[in-house]
């Protein structure tokens, strides 16, 4: 039958055109998916390997390129103590740092550098901002005087009478202490610094006659001063603990029936060396403290008469000790030196002897590889250097006429700037020298009006 057969051709081609568009309908729906991009927003394949392809490094590294070749790795933003990219002018090489995370300098330069308990920043300038303290003789009264700009201010000292200042320390931002002696009634004295302002401060009492001549400045709320009190037991050290606004005494070892402190340092908040003599054997006096109590350093090695005049120390593990010495056989005294490696102390160097006594009265300590002393030889000034346990003199075009001088203070800077204090040992004359640049020269000589110098200190440069 021609109709049905028709119909059934018609039915077939019907179900062949639905087929074919269902068919396109499926291809046209794959390819309106979302293909796979790269970070670069790229559409090749990334699911293949594509290594030598360097689209593939995410385009914000691009920035790498635009830092200058010259000017290196860069630290942190928030760490103030790594280490800085030279300038082009800074031939300094680099040092990696040690366990406090901090930069150090060359090997070279690091005579020139103090102690990092003292904020660089304030160490470094053209102009030597410091303290000088002692007696004004025309007065009979302590003296103490700011130095700045080559001159020296006299600042007003509460209970000033027949009062002589020995020593003094000072820890910036704005805190010092000076110590010394009345020396009608016999009784240490002590002034607390704040700023350029001078406070008496209240200490206890002891039975004898008494002075106080080293002091050191923890921070602004703590010190420690020691000196000697004679009374009818003999003569002692004294040790006085200054905290919170309240000094206390503080026991010292059993040492003898005759013996004194002269200086004390402390290298932190709970360690430091105080030393002196003991007039019964003979011999110097070293005490240590760690936080507990003061205790005795064994000197038995040291022979002839010998006397310790200051202690300095860097941090724990090195600590120089200067004064004086007559060895067995000999009648005139000559510089001695004790020298800390960490372990023991011991005497590294024989000083010569001087036509004349001479003796070290002071030294300033700047890093543990380098300290400095001066003093009077065949009345000329030299200068010792000490690296590590060594010393080197050098011998200084300045000298006195009359003779009779001995240093008696001297606080660095850095090698090549500091202050210098001098008394003459018959006469109540004092001078202050001032070095810049390494030169030396002379600030104050006026015997009427600041008498006898006892010490100094930088406290800053400007």
């Amino acid at each position: 039958m021609p109709g049905q057969a028709l119909f059934r051709v018609l039915s077939l081609a019907v179900a062949l055109a639905f087929a074919l568009a269902f068919a396109c309908a499926q291809d046209d729906g794959d390819e309106g998916e979302d293909e796979p991009v790269r970070k670069d927003g790229s559409d090749d394949d990334v699911t293949g390997d594509d290594e030598d392809d360097d689209s593939a490094v995410d385009d914000d590294n691009d920035a790498d390129d635009d830092i200058d070749d010259d000017t290196g790795w860069h630290p942190p933003d928030d760490d103030d103590t790594g280490w800085h990219p030279p300038d082009d002018d800074d031939d300094s090489t680099w040092h990696p740092p040690d366990d406090d995370d901090s930069w150090h300098p060359p090997d070279d330069d690091v005579d020139d550098d103090i102690d990092d308990d003292v904020d660089d920043d304030d160490m470094t300038g053209d102009n030597i901002y410091g303290m000088v303290v002692g007696e004004n003789n025309l007065r009979d009264a302590a003296f103490l005087g700011v130095v700045r700009l080559g001159r020296i201010t006299r600042k007003n000292v509460p209970l000033d009478e027949n009062a002589r200042l020995m020593d003094i320390d000072y820890k910036l931002p704005s805190r010092g202490v000076t110590v010394g002696v009345n020396h009608v009634t016999h009784q240490g004295l002590a002034w607390i610094i704040n700023g350029e302002t001078v406070t008496a401060l209240p200490v206890p009492l002891y039975a004898g006659s008494w002075s106080l001549e080293g002091a050191a400045v923890v921070d602004a709320n703590e010190a420690y001063m020691v000196g000697h009190n004679t009374d009818t037991d003999g003569t002692r050290g004294v040790i006085l603990h200054y905290e919170d606004s309240v000094t206390s005494k503080m026991t010292p070892p059993e040492i003898s029936g005759d013996w004194k402190l002269k200086s004390v340092f402390f290298y932190s908040s709970t360690k430091g060396w105080a030393a002196g003599y003991n007039e019964t054997s003979g011999q110097p006096i070293l005490l240590g403290y760690a936080g507990v109590a003061w205790f005795p350093v064994d000197l038995d090695e040291v022979v002839g008469t010998t006397q310790l005049a200051e202690v300095q120390a860097p941090n724990a593990f090195q600590a120089t000790a200067v004064g004086w010495t007559i060895p067995f056989g000999e009648t005139t005294r000559r510089g001695f030196s004790l020298y800390y490696d960490g372990a023991d102390w011991r005497q590294t160097y024989t000083f010569p002897g001087g036509g004349k006594d001479w003796e070290f009265t002071t030294i300033a300590v700047l890093s543990q590889l380098s300290a400095f002393s001066y003093a009077v030889i065949d009345d000329r000034l030299v200068q010792w250097k000490q690296t590590g346990s060594s010393w080197a003199q050098t011998l200084l075009s300045i000298t006195w006429d009359d003779g009779g001088f001995v240093t008696t203070g001297l606080s660095m800077a850095n090698s090549l700037q500091g202050l210098l204090a001098l008394r003459h040992e018959t006469n109540p004359v004092g001078e202050v020298w001032q070095m810049n640049s390494g030169v030396w020269s002379r600030i104050a000589d006026h015997p009427t009006s600041l008498g006898t110098m006892y010490d100094v200190i930088v406290v800053k440069l400007e």
